[in-house]
């Protein structure tokens, strides 16, 4: 017997649950019988997808509040006088209580292995997450004939579930997102969420690819189909992806992460895309990616001109070159100079790009800037370059008088590019270098009767400018 019903008009208002209707059950047998548990299925498939992002937009307000009020309360904060602050006051309890959960959730570490170290809030957020998106995907699975964990329910819902997650996991891997300026946790520590979401979106995929094949591939989710091919390559490219990223191998081979890090992730998202939109019209949950990975783009080319601008103006703009002194056989200064309406905060650190000595083109590493943003002008420079004699006199220097701002790198050598760059600056000192920044956010120290700042070896390329801000 056939279903002779009609199907419901698209619109706006249906558009997601009329695409979702011809995935959610084998079209073998849905096309004479009607299927009691589609509407239900189609409508978990909606609403589960909302719900679990009510829940990670929730997290990033709270964190966003917590973070904006600490920076509200260290900048009006007045400080009382030295001689009342051994007293013991109870006004101090909110701080104390602060540092104690700083201290057990930043410092605390579990090791995973020989190659990773968490600490406590990796865990908690990383656990949290997992159980987020497995609970979503997993919960109400129990058809309306009583047979649990029904693939017809999971499998499509874990396949929704993980599609819209790209926006926030290629979010969390730009070094310019709204998340990182509303929590105030730089790009580089939320690099870790970006991978971890990745690969908790790997097994997602998987696992709706596991139950469509214990549904049976047959009708209009058959293997000849180009766009379930698609949603195949994106899966095994994304798994590729984040085994290339396992930090022995990101470590051992970097350069060559980024350049199969930047294939495979194009790769991943074009082939994501076609397999949500051909058939289902579902590609809104991937094309945000793009759009997010192009606006980090486009804030760094900005950057890049404003920043650099000379190198465009005129190639041969050498007060923009940087002076490299090999300081030992495992230490490099980097110094040059830039405009003054470049600003960064203490701490904070930059990309530079050196196309002499970088592997491929925009090869781009990041360094701390290890002085403070303060006006420099020639007459100085000229003054610092005599006293330290003829090793310094080399370097590029800007028109006499011109405002400037001197940024001085200390870099420990390591294998790769700072090792290319220590035989290349043997030979010659000077080289054309952009500069993209500046990024991360450094703790701020104000608002503090007593710092104590403590760093080894290259460390000191950190600490040195927040003490410095703190004596001037």
């Amino acid at each position: 017997m056939r279903d002779s019903s009609p199907n419901p008009p698209v619109t706006m208002a249906s558009l997601t649950s009329s695409t979702l209707n011809s995935i959610f059950e084998d079209s073998s047998v849905a096309a004479q019988v009607p299927d009691p548990d589609r509407k239900i299925r189609v409508g978990q498939a909606v609403a589960y997808k909302d719900r679990l992002w009510y829940c990670i937009a929730a997290f990033i307000a709270l964190v966003s509040i917590c973070h904006w009020l600490s920076v509200l309360h260290k900048t009006l904060r007045n400080l009382p006088p030295r001689s009342s602050r051994s007293k013991v006051s109870f006004k101090r309890l909110p701080a104390a209580l602060l540092d104690m959960f700083r201290a057990l959730a930043f410092r605390q570490t579990i090791s995973i292995g020989k190659s990773y170290t968490l600490n406590f809030a990796e865990v908690f957020l990383t656990s949290a997450y997992i159980v987020l998106l497995f609970t979503w995907s997993l919960v109400n699975s129990t058809n309306t004939k009583g047979m649990k964990f029904d693939p017809k329910y999971w499998a499509n819902t874990a396949g929704n579930i993980a599609a819209t997650q790209l926006p926030l996991m290629t979010a969390l891997g730009m070094k310019n997102n709204i998340i990182s300026f509303l929590t105030g946790v730089s790009f580089d520590k939320l690099n870790y969420l970006h991978r971890m979401t990745a690969r908790i979106i790997v097994v997602l995929t998987w696992v709706h690819g596991a139950g469509r094949i214990k549904l049976g591939l047959v009708g209009e989710v058959a293997w000849t189909h180009p766009w379930i091919q698609c949603g195949v390559l994106a899966s095994t490219s994304l798994s590729i992806l984040s085994i290339m990223a396992i930090q022995p191998i990101r470590n051992r081979h970097y350069e060559v992460f980024l350049l199969t890090h930047f294939i495979l992730c194009f790769i991943f998202l074009l082939a994501s895309y076609f397999h949500t939109q051909v058939l289902l019209g579902l590609g809104y949950y991937v094309w945000p990616t793009f759009l997010i990975w192009g606006l980090d783009r486009l804030v760094r080319a900005l950057r890049l001109v404003a920043f650099n601008f000379g190198y465009f103006k005129s190639k041969s703009a050498m007060e923009l070159d940087a002076h490299v002194d090999i300081l030992s056989p495992h230490f490099l200064r980097i110094v040059l100079y830039r405009p003054a309406h470049f600003h960064w905060a203490p701490g904070q650190s930059a990309y530079l790009t050196i196309p002499t000595v970088s592997g491929f083109p925009l090869e781009a590493h990041p360094f701390t800037m290890s002085t403070i943003d303060v006006p420099y002008i020639e007459d100085e420079k000229s003054s610092d370059a005599g006293e330290k004699g003829s090793e310094t006199s080399t370097s590029p220097t800007p028109t006499t008088g011109a405002v400037v701002k001197k940024l001085v790198f200390l870099t420990r050598i390591r294998r790769g590019f700072t090792e290319r760059l220590l035989h290349a600056a043997r030979d010659n000192q000077q080289f054309k270098a952009f500069l993209d920044g500046p990024y991360s956010s450094p703790p701020l120290l104000k608002g503090y009767s007593t710092v104590i700042l403590i760093a080894g070896g290259s460390g000191v390329a950190f600490t040195l400018p927040l003490l410095l801000d703190l004596v001037q």
